[in-house]
């Protein structure tokens, strides 16, 4: 014997799936009822009209309440997952900001310390060149002086040898 579907078992089926959070449809309603398809499309359709006439027969005040406070419920529940989202995005930019800053930070640090190496070698080779300046002045006053004194030596020299004078001699006839 196949069952037969009533709107009584077709209601009871609707609340089962709704409680196991399952889709509700002619075929997830047959699977619980049986009887025949055509049968619960026509069921269905009656359930429909029916809540389209209770929801008509409702005063246009207690509709409006309801659309009032269907509408305020939706709204505040879109609010709040906004700004769960908006806190979200906050929180991860203000992360990121706050890593760029302590990277910029490090990177000052670095630079800052890679300044003062190069700048205390700067000094350094200030004075190593201000050392080589001074040894240099003084090569330059030691090398003229080497040389009025090779001068003078050559001129005692020139003076005093007989060679010298022949050899001079000997050289310009």
């Amino acid at each position: 014997m196949i069952a037969k579907a009533t709107r009584e078992s077709v209601e009871d089926a609707i609340r089962q799936l709704t409680d196991e959070g399952k889709k509700i449809n002619p075929t997830t309603i047959h699977h619980i009822t049986g009887g025949s398809r055509s049968t619960i499309y026509q069921i269905l359709s009656e359930i429909d009209q029916d809540k389209m006439r209770t929801a008509m027969k409702v005063g246009s005040e207690y509709s409006d309440e309801l659309v009032n406070e269907t509408a305020t419920a939706a709204i505040k529940a879109l609010y709040d997952s906004c700004w769960k989202k908006a806190e979200q995005i906050a929180k991860v930019a203000y992360k990121r900001d706050d890593d760029r800053e302590k990277e910029a930070l490090s990177v000052m640090e670095r630079l800052d310390a890679i300044e003062e190496t190069y700048t205390a070698r700067v000094e350094t080779l200030k004075a190593i060149i201000a050392q080589k300046d001074a040894e240099i002045g003084q090569l330059v006053i030691e090398n003229h002086m080497f040389r009025e004194r090779l001068e003078k030596l050559g001129g005692q020299a020139a003076a005093t040898s007989p060679l010298d004078k022949k050899e001079h001699s000997n050289g310009e006839a």
